[in-house]
């Protein structure tokens, strides 16, 4: 009796997860209108894990440079926030890996 419900279960669980369900996905293109890719300073952008926008700026936060830089939507009127260290109003490794 145990084998026949096992049996009986298996194959309706097996009907059941094989179905061919058509999923249509909507394509965009997109297109870059502006990029930045250096600081001013030549330096590079390195390990980039959030991105918030507020107010017409966007804030960027770097792991790996330990900073924070925000930047109008243009690219414009760019300000560094913090720096690497364990001091007061600087930067570590641990605040940033939340």
């Amino acid at each position: 009796m145990k084998q026949k419900l096992l049996f009986l279960s298996l194959t309706i669980i097996s009907l059941f997860s094989c179905q061919n369900k058509s999923i249509e996905y909507k394509e965009y293109l997109c297109n870059v209108d502006l990029q930045i890719e250096m600081f001013p300073d030549s330096s590079f952008f390195s390990d980039i894990r959030c991105m918030q926008y507020s107010q017409g700026y966007i804030y960027s936060l770097d792991v790996e440079r330990r900073d924070i830089v925000t930047f109008r939507e243009d690219f414009s009127d760019m300000h560094i926030i913090g720096n690497q260290g364990s001091c007061p109003e600087e930067l570590t490794g641990q605040l940033l890996t939340i």
